[in-house]
């Protein structure tokens, strides 16, 4: 079985949001909900990191990190809402949920959003249904600078596997706390890297 994993080229993420609009349109999702809420399950950050003279201010597409020890599958009381299938990503069944919202306080990246319209919390799920299809995600196959790469880490060939292995690729683990990637080992990679 496949376990997914998406890349992020920090170096080459233009903040032109067509991942963000891809994904609403994938998912039907409107601007924002009946409370006026945004609905996303893609937020694209500004941040900063080093020291004077030497700071960058990278943009990154933040999605659900499809943690291994995901805080939300342990936070939701109800079994089965959340849960894991066998290639790595975390799922949400839209159905069982009943809005109580222990996920989106459990989170540590802020990567859910509640619907208030069908009362249930929204997450990415790396689009599934377009995997079962055999076609990459929407934000994937959207993007326009290349900055984002997916597939399959345990497969040598693929083009996940190449980038992380790849000369001078340096994973940045400052865009959020260091213990994050420890604690909940996330399957999203931020790099910084020029690909020739």
């Amino acid at each position: 079985m496949a376990r997914y994993v998406m890349v992020v080229n920090l170096t080459l993420c233009m903040r032109c949001r067509a991942c963000i609009v891809a994904c609403k349109t994938e998912h039907d999702l409107p601007v924002r909900d009946a409370a006026g809420n945004e609905c996303y399950r893609i937020r694209v950050h500004e941040y900063e990191y080093g020291n004077y003279p030497n700071v960058e201010r990278p943009f990154a597409p933040v999605f659900c990190m499809q943690c291994k020890v995901a805080s939300c599958i342990d936070a939701c009381p109800i079994p089965g809402v959340i849960n894991r299938g066998e290639d790595g990503i975390v799922v949400v069944d839209n159905d069982k949920c009943d809005g109580c919202k222990a996920c989106l306080q459990a989170c540590p990246y802020d990567a859910l959003s509640f619907n208030h319209e069908s009362h249930a919390v929204e997450k990415c799920d790396f689009c599934s249904e377009r995997l079962s299809q055999n076609l990459r995600p929407a934000c994937v196959a959207s993007c326009m600078g290349k900055a984002l790469t997916f597939g399959d880490i345990d497969d040598p060939e693929s083009e996940v596997s190449r980038l992380m292995t790849k000369k001078g690729v340096k994973i940045i683990d400052s865009l959020f706390p260091s213990s994050f990637r420890e604690k909940y080992q996330p399957c999203v990679y931020y790099i910084n890297t020029v690909d020739p």
